[in-house]
């Protein structure tokens, strides 16, 4: 679509833009959320984007109409222009939207509307049926592997007449993925560490979705360990870390890279997720 309105860039604190880049959002992505929450600080913007990752217009670029320099308005006429800017393009598209689907219609009433449902239906039962077929054998494989584990802990045991502690790491994913989420949970309790639990769960879930959402971006995969709000929202939070290596991050050279062969781990990480998150206090 043809530009109609100024830049937004000239507006924002670009050090925050850059923080959110190498959290793997796009730059127009990193300035609205700035922008249109006036944030002086990564915090409201990463609220912004957990609450409208969803919208149809998240990655659309935010203009100003064309009237003062943008150095001569308001932030708060900034934000009306924008907004403005904004609501005309979603008319505009809605308007053309509307047109194209009048001139589609006829070509859907030549299309075999049962054969076409019948198919989507057939191929997302088979995806449902591999996903779960891949995790009943994950599973089958961790409780095998657990009960060797077992075995050989108590043989140790039983010859050296002590007790053996059970290496973390060895644990299934998705025991290790649940004592992470119950840590942070119950050690920052909202009436004590207020929005700190949910805070960095949420950052975790943004994780957790882009890697699904989008397998083949590289940007997605890996989390750089100094980034301010990767260490206020999720690293200093004990849990944190090991949810992420749960799931299948490793890391290396300061450096937080998901190197897991699949996506079974991240898919529970989000079930689970999605779990705990309903059960936090406000």
């Amino acid at each position: 679509m043809e530009s109609q309105g100024q830049s937004i860039s000239s507006m924002v604190n670009q050090s925050l833009v850059t923080q959110l880049i190498e959290m793997g959002f796009s730059k127009i992505v990193a300035e609205k959320s700035i922008f249109l929450t006036q944030a002086k600080s990564i915090e409201p913007a990463m609220d912004w984007i957990s609450e409208h990752q969803s919208d149809p217009d998240f990655e659309e670029e935010l203009q100003i109409i064309q009237g003062p320099t943008p150095s001569s308005m308001t932030p708060e006429e900034a934000q009306r222009r924008a907004r403005d800017l904004q609501l005309k393009l979603k008319q505009d598209r809605e308007k053309k939207d509307k047109e194209l689907e009048l001139q589609r219609e006829k070509d859907r009433i030549r299309t075999n509307k049962e054969l076409s449902e019948a198919k989507a239906k057939f191929e997302e039962q088979e995806r449902k049926r591999a996903i779960d077929e891949q995790m009943r054998e994950k599973k089958k494989v961790q409780d095998e592997l657990r009960q060797q584990q077992e075995i050989l802990r108590r043989e140790k045991e039983a010859r050296f007449g002590k007790k053996f502690a059970v290496n973390e790491e060895e644990k299934p994913s998705e025991e290790r993925i649940n004592g992470a989420l119950k840590a942070i949970k119950s050690l920052y309790p909202n009436y004590r560490n207020p929005g700190v639990a949910r805070t960095c769960m949420a950052t975790l879930r943004v994780y957790t979705t882009n890697i699904l959402n989008n397998p083949e971006e590289a940007k997605f995969r890996s989390i750089k360990a100094d980034n301010k709000a990767f260490q206020d929202r999720v690293a200093k939070v004990t849990g944190g870390i090991n949810y992420l290596k749960a799931v299948g991050f490793v890391e290396n050279a300061g450096v937080y890279a998901f190197q897991a062969s699949d996506f079974t781990a991240l898919q529970v990480g989000l079930k689970l997720l999605d779990e705990y998150i309903s059960t936090l206090e406000n």
